[in-house]
């Protein structure tokens, strides 16, 4: 198993890229960010000038912080106990907590 490198999710299946920074497409059942795909896609970046880590990098913040405006939406509640939905498994501080704890932050 991987770790989102978004969110810190520890259940990806693939590793989110490869030595190339050639994404998986894999799509996290937490946060929902698609490898190869929403690393590419922000009008805010500009690609051509930022190397591929540093663009790759960017875009993995400016999406974790949306994510974090939104109250940490589940992308697969399947994923989660139902219990842990009820009591909402992705509070603000606990999530907050576990990115400091995973560098993400």
């Amino acid at each position: 198993m991987y770790q989102c490198l978004v969110c810190g999710f520890s259940f990806l299946e693939e590793e989110p890229y490869d030595e190339g920074y050639t994404g998986s497409f894999e799509i996290c059942g937490c946060c929902g960010f698609q490898y190869g795909y929403d690393d590419y896609d922000r009008l805010e970046i500009d690609y051509e000038v930022l190397s591929e880590e540093e663009a790759i990098k960017l875009s993995h913040k400016m999406y974790r912080e949306e994510w974090r405006q939104q109250s940490f939406p589940v992308f697969d509640p399947s994923l989660f106990n139902k219990q842990d939905l009820l009591n909402g498994c992705l509070p603000e501080l606990h999530m907050n907590e576990h990115f400091k704890n995973r560098g993400l932050l």
